[in-house]
């Protein structure tokens, strides 16, 4: 588990380590567009599973899950 300014996301290390792995896959690889696209698709996800919470709790807003991660 990993926590990021108040927020945690569950599970992510070995997600984490995968898609690193998966980055380093050729040399015309942008690491930085990579990164904010994952970061801006992960959002994305979560925004859209939080609109879906009836009982929004602190929890909950700050969560990012595995499964909202895009690789």
């Amino acid at each position: 588990m990993l926590g990021i300014a108040g927020s945690v996301i569950i599970g992510f290390d070995l997600l984490f380590s995968n898609i690193i792995t998966y980055s380093k896959r050729d040399k015309s690889f942008g690491d930085r567009r990579f990164a904010r696209n994952i970061f801006e698709k992960t959002l994305e996800h979560q925004a859209n599973r939080i609109a879906k919470e009836t009982m929004l709790t602190k929890e909950i807003l700050t969560t990012i899950k595995v499964e909202g991660i895009v690789e």
